[in-house]
């Protein structure tokens, strides 16, 4: 059984043909052939590809130039994809990525930023600030970012003096997959 489109005017009463209708549509979704179904099996909704990590401990990216941030507690990596501060794509896929640095200060001349790397390059920038930036800030970035497997995603601080930024309320990284391709 189909399901069957039908309308009813604004302040009319349905027949007795458009009642039946809706009963018709109504059993389809009950027995899988109506549009109830649309291609989602509701009982195998997973997705083992997700993480969240943040950084415990204060540090020093020193020099005004991007430096790797070092993750190093997480709260879950369900699929182990997770180390050494880099994530590596399971799957092909579109993933959604979010990161912040937080609780920094800059010299005059650092430009506080935080960059998404896809394979060791600058994919994606973040909140720019203007130098001399004191403490109390964070830097955010985040996007979907097509990958394909092997691929390696990282986030780069450029700045100097990460004071703070001891919790996963300040400086933190987080990805999942949105779909597979």
């Amino acid at each position: 059984m189909a399901y069957t489109s039908w309308s009813v005017v604004y302040g009319e009463q349905p027949s007795a043909a458009k009642w039946n209708i809706l009963g018709t549509n109504d059993a389809s979704f009950n027995d899988g052939t109506g549009i109830a179904t649309l291609g989602w099996n509701t009982t195998s909704l997973s997705n083992p590809y997700k993480f969240s990590v943040y950084r415990g401990a204060a540090w020093t990216t020193g020099n005004n130039a991007f430096a790797k941030v070092v993750f190093d507690t997480e709260v879950f990596d369900t699929n182990n994809n997770f180390a050494t501060g880099t994530y590596t794509v399971p799957v092909n896929g579109f993933y959604m990525f979010n990161a912040a640095v937080g609780e920094f200060s800059s010299t005059s001349s650092a430009v506080p930023i935080t960059s998404i790397y896809k394979n060791g390059a600058e994919f994606m920038r973040g909140t720019e600030f203007a130098a001399g930036e004191t403490a109390n800030t964070t830097s955010l970035v985040g996007g979907m970012i097509q990958c394909t497997a092997g691929n390696t995603i990282e986030i780069y601080f450029r700045g100097n003096n990460v004071s703070g930024g001891a919790s996963q309320l300040q400086t933190y990284f987080t990805g999942f997959l949105v779909s597979k391709t």
